[in-house]
């Protein structure tokens, strides 16, 4: 994936408003991640390069998998995370093995007109997040 060009607010709102539709219908938790939650949690105007969110692998069983790939049928897949872009914009899901505490007990905030979970505590979450597996 090519993540060199800076995507905007609306592109960001509108990929992950993507991301809420298909979690929403394997009713499956997810958390942002990444420059989009670390500005969220600062006010910032949401530019981003990718949109990045995590679930538990746990919590992707067989029939969510299947139903994730009917409705994004050119995700890519792999052992640790899901690939997949909404109108060019490249977007992330990793699949995590790990139970973390900042993850697995999210925050919750409002942005875009919405609220969304993001790692709790945040600070611990950020200087981890090179290392989430």
């Amino acid at each position: 994936m090519n993540t060199s060009k800076e995507y905007t607010p609306d592109d960001i709102r509108a990929a992950v408003y993507y991301i809420e539709d298909l979690m929403d219908r394997m009713a499956t938790q997810f958390v942002i991640l990444g420059d989009i939650a670390h500005k969220a949690l600062n006010y910032e105007q949401i530019y981003a390069k990718k949109v990045q969110v995590a679930v538990f692998k746990t919590d992707m069983q067989d029939f969510k998998v299947g139903t994730f790939k009917m409705l994004a049928p050119d995700a890519k897949f792999t052992d640790s995370k899901i690939l997949l872009k909404f109108e060019d914009i490249p977007i992330e899901i990793k699949l995590l093995k790990k139970k973390y505490t900042f993850i697995k007990y999210p925050n919750r905030i409002p942005f875009f007109h919405a609220t969304y979970f993001v790692p709790n505590p945040f600070e611990k979450y950020w200087r981890m997040r090179n290392l989430l597996r």
